[in-house]
């Protein structure tokens, strides 16, 4: 296991997935601070901790990270199948099964650093506009960002089973926009939207910051059963894919 973690880790240093991982970090602080700067321009309102990082995390949850993770997904998924490589790791002394977990693994420790390196970013974006209070801020939204961080990769081993079962770098993507449109349409059913899982997130980041006060129904009883069948779902098709 840890040999193919190593492996993996190996093949994304010698790509430039993770510098354009850490560019597209970057829109969301990017995207808070010219909402921010608009808002206390051209209404004369003082920014707030609250109003800063529930933007942020909005953008982050309802866009960048669905996109972000799913095309990750894709990538460590399909590298090996696009470039006909799949069949010298295959030879490796590892089973297929092993293959598969040490590829989610390493998905789990980038989302988790991207998700700190996003947090971070957010705060030192908010010192620009809040002369005090960083710190305070970064240690009382962290826990919300890394639990929002773990439901997005909950939701990774359907970007799994498809990356598998087609091959391709596309319908995946194509899954995480899918995703982005039903939180999007949640929006219009606040009601019934938690019931949405590709939209949990963003409910429970409105809840913890006082902007949706209704009762989210399911969040861990619906994530995890949808982790672990689609994992065994993956784990099935790994074992009974045709490599060529």
């Amino acid at each position: 296991m840890i040999t193919t973690i190593r492996l993996e880790l190996l093949k994304w240093k010698r790509s430039k997935i993770i510098l354009s991982a850490i560019i597209a970090t970057l829109m969301t602080p990017l995207i808070t601070l010219l909402s921010t700067f608009m808002k206390t321009t051209n209404l004369g309102v003082s920014a707030k901790w609250v109003d800063l990082v529930g933007l942020a995390f909005q953008v982050n949850h309802l866009f960048i990270f669905p996109l972000l993770f799913g095309s990750l997904t894709a990538f460590i998924f399909v590298h090996e199948f696009q470039t006909k490589s799949i069949i010298n790791l295959y030879t490796l002394p590892k089973s297929r099964t092993t293959i598969l977990l040490a590829k989610t693994i390493v998905i789990f420790l980038m989302i988790i650093i991207l998700t700190i390196l996003s947090h971070i970013l957010i705060i030192l974006t908010g010192t620009l506009f809040i002369q005090s209070g960083a710190w305070n801020a970064f240690l009382y939204y962290f826990p919300l960002a890394l639990k929002t961080g773990l439901m997005q990769f909950l939701m990774i081993p359907i970007y799994i089973c498809i990356s598998l079962w087609t091959q391709h770098f596309i319908p995946p993507i194509v899954t995480a926009g899918l995703f982005i449109m039903t939180a999007f349409i949640s929006l219009a059913m606040p009601s019934i939207g938690p019931l949405l899982f590709p939209a949990l997130p963003y409910y429970v980041i409105l809840q913890s910051i006082g902007w949706y006060n209704q009762t989210i129904p399911l969040i861990w009883d619906m994530l995890i059963p949808i982790f672990l069948i689609t994992m065994v779902i993956a784990m099935m098709i790994t074992e009974k894919r045709d490599i060529h």
